[in-house]
């Protein structure tokens, strides 16, 4: 039986539409739960192991990203063929972030266009659309590549091969850290048409896609649930010709405080773990002297603007550690703007590892209890 107002043929089109869209979400769930399922492939993995596995790094991704996009644009008018209007598509993806600099990526979803050209036959055309694409990884996050969409379900492009329309062009899209908790590419596509003989149908979109999960507010890490902590029971006091000797140190926190480009503000993860520390160092402050606060800045912008910035920054966490009830005289505070970098490569994901600050934990009396209560905080 056929659909007369848009072209379709009923049988053939739902299933298409039913097997491509299985197989679109087979590919994008499948690689989502071949991630988390090392997991409980290895049970002596350890929970460090299992975040760094699924390389949910929104600065640096690699590997395989599920994410759901929309697109809107124009189409060209013909001379024979009633196509001029606003394209529209919203599809699921399946994008493979390679250790090289290139991404690949399959996906399909509905499309839908709705004419602006005079003439006979409905005013909207829809269709099952089925794309690839691959594009080269530039700097700042921008990428650049061919795409290759074809439109099955419906035959009003006139197209050589019935009910299947094909558009080859070029994609340009930019990686966004939205939040710094999730990946967000915006771009857009040119293309043109491929099999429709005597017209040429050129088409452009702007499209956002959005991907699925939190990827982590820093690389590599993801956000636990605090732990309930065990008191600690103070040693006895040590004889003063042996203090110097039991004082250790210093120990230097490497849980990440990672913040906002341009301002002293830390990211969600960060400032839930500097909170965390603050209470454990005020609660604790028999096994420690004093705590030093270093904040730093990535290397652009000017000098003396990354330097008042970097002592804003640790002023951030010094302000958390008073709060929670660790006296001021036992807190240095000091920023070091752009000169210490821990990253050099000049990319999105070195400037956010620059932005941070550092804690230096002093004169610690009992490092193996002090060391097990920050183990709970990184």
């Amino acid at each position: 039986m056929r659909i007369q107002r848009f072209g379709f043929q009923q049988i053939p089109f739902y299933g298409t539409l039913s097997a491509s869209l299985c197989l679109t979400m087979g590919l994008v769930c499948g690689g989502a739960f071949a991630q988390v399922d090392v997991s409980s492939s290895n049970s002596s993995m350890s929970m460090d192991d299992v975040i760094s596995s699924s390389n949910r790094d929104i600065y640096n991704p690699k590997g395989l990203w599920p994410l759901f996009g929309a697109g809107l644009g124009y189409m060209t008018s013909s001379e024979n063929i009633r196509t001029e209007g606003v394209p529209g598509h919203l599809r699921f993806l399946g994008s493979y972030y390679f250790e090289g600099p290139w991404v690949s990526e399959v996906g399909g979803g509905l499309y839908n266009e709705v004419l602006i050209q005079k003439g006979g036959g409905a005013d909207t055309i829809q269709a099952l659309e089925l794309e690839g694409a691959a594009r080269f990884m530039l700097p700042d996050r921008w990428s650049v590549g061919p795409v290759f969409t074809t439109l099955t379900g419906n035959d009003r492009y006139q197209s050589n091969t019935k009910n299947w329309t094909s558009f080859v062009g070029v994609q340009v899209k930019r990686d966004i850290a939205w939040d710094n908790q999730y990946l967000v590419r915006m771009g857009g596509r040119f293309m043109t048409d491929v099999g429709v003989s005597g017209d040429q149908i050129n088409a452009a979109l702007f499209e956002v896609e959005v991907g699925f999960g939190d990827g982590s507010g820093s690389p590599g890490l993801v956000e636990s649930e605090p732990l309930e902590l065990e008191p600690v029971v103070e040693s006895r006091p040590i004889a003063p010709h042996l203090a110097e000797q039991a004082m250790s140190g210093p120990i230097v926190f490497d849980g990440p405080m990672n913040f906002v480009e341009n301002k002293p503000t830390m990211i969600s993860s960060a400032s839930k773990r500097a909170d965390r520390l603050a209470q454990i160092l005020a609660d604790n402050a028999h096994l420690f002297e004093s705590v030093e606060i270093i904040g730093h800045a990535d290397e652009r912008g000017p000098e003396n603007f990354n330097q008042k910035l970097s002592e804003r920054r640790a002023e951030v966490v010094a302000h958390k550690f008073r709060r929670a009830g660790l006296s001021s005289n036992r807190i240095k505070v000091e920023g070091r703007g752009e000169s210490e970098p821990v990253a050099f490569n000049n990319t999105a994901t070195s400037w956010f590892k620059n932005r941070r600050v550092e804690i230096k934990i002093k004169g610690v009396k009992n490092q193996a209890a002090l060391d097990s209560l920050l183990k709970t905080v990184k």
